[in-house]
């Protein structure tokens, strides 16, 4: 589950806005331990020297799956 502030989504890049399509695709590129650090790698990659105004605040949890015994 990712709970996030809007200032994640709405980082600018000039007049281009990151966007919750760009969020999202984000979900299984990196491993739930260092996903949010991946994230913030993007963001800042996608914005490169503009000053961000929004707050940006971010949550995620992630269950591993139960190990099935046969």
């Amino acid at each position: 589950m990712l709970l996030y502030t809007d200032g994640l989504t709405e980082v600018f890049q000039g007049e281009e806005e990151f966007g919750e399509d760009r969020l999202l695709d984000l979900l299984g590129q990196a491993p739930p331990t260092v996903f949010l650090d991946h994230v913030w790698q993007t963001l800042t990659h996608f914005a490169g020297n503009a000053k961000q105004t929004d707050d940006m605040t971010a949550l995620y949890l992630h269950r591993a799956a139960k190990e099935v015994l046969s």
